[in-house]
This record gives structure tokens, sequence and C-alpha cells, in this order.
């Protein structure tokens, strides 16, 4: 009875650990010939995964030199993401935000359900 026991814990915890390390991961890229612009780019690797509902929330930082003058701007978008193999896909974007570059662009919350 003790042995079923630990096979009963252990069959309910080994998925909670493998899917812990199988979230989505997201990173942004500047685009644009004068980098004014920026993507979120998604991956989630594996075969077989329903598609998932995903809320991404960027903070974009300007640089003190161009029209937007120091300020930031947060932007979200939520889309369905499907599993992309072994590499990267598009999630959302922004372009021509400030023709005098961004000064930073970072992912300030995910989450998916």
């Amino acid at each position: 009875m003790k042995k079923l026991g630990l096979f009963l814990v252990l069959i309910l915890i080994v998925p909670a650990i493998a899917y812990a390390g199988d979230d989505p991961q997201f990173k942004t890229e500047t685009t644009g010939s004068d980098q004014a612009g920026f993507s979120v780019l998604y991956s989630w690797p594996g075969e077989g995964k329903e598609p998932i509902d995903c809320t991404v929330t960027v903070r974009v930082k300007y640089s003190k030199l161009g029209d937007k003058d120091g300020t930031s701007e947060e932007f979200k978008w939520t889309h369905k993401i499907h599993n992309t193999g072994s590499g990267w896909a598009f999630f959302d974007g922004k372009s021509a935000l400030d023709k005098s570059a961004l000064l930073d662009v970072s992912i300030l919350s995910h989450s998916c359900s």
C-alpha cells in the first residue's frame, strides 16, 4: 500500500515538474533601418500542444534626444500562440515610434493560460 501511495504521488508530481520548464519564452528585438520599432517574439517548443492565450506587456523608454523627450510608453497584447518547434515566432510589435531611436525596450510581464 505504501508503494502504491508513493507511485500516485510521483504520477502527480512529475508532470507538474515537466510543465514548469515548458512555459513559452518571450523576447524583444529592435527593428527597422532606423531602429525605431520593435518586435516581440515567442518560443514554445514541442509538438501536439493545444494553442493557448498569452498576454504580454512591454515598456518602451525613449531617448531624450527625440520627439518623445525621455518618456516611456507601455503596450499590451493578447494573442493565441501555437508551438513553434525549435525556433521563434512573431507575437506583436510596433514600428516607427520615434526616429531618434529607442533607449530601452523591455518585457514587463507575460502570462499564458
